[in-house]
């Protein structure tokens, strides 16, 4: 692996514990709303994050019950989120 990949997956984790802690704090606090569709397209172009940072992020909010995954590319918010 080159010095590139591994600072390219040091930046990509990055971005995805950054897209994580946004969305999470989002949604805990009621910014957004449960059934709000949260994209893989809207998030790299908010938050200027690649697709795989972006689809971390997502995977990350889906297992702590925060979103489900409607798609590869698309998640809701969770009814469960706000409690």
């Amino acid at each position: 692996m080159s010095d590139n990949e591994v600072d390219d997956g040091k930046q990509e984790e990055l971005q995805a514990r950054h897209v994580h802690a946004f969305l999470k704090t989002a949604i805990v606090f009621g910014a957004l709303a449960t059934g709000t569709a949260i994209t893989i397209g809207t998030l790299m172009r908010r938050h200027r994050v690649s697709a795989g940072a972006a689809r971390k992020a997502l995977v990350t909010l889906e297992d702590e019950g925060l979103v489900s995954r409607e798609s590869a590319d698309e998640a809701r918010v969770s009814n469960v989120a706000h409690h």
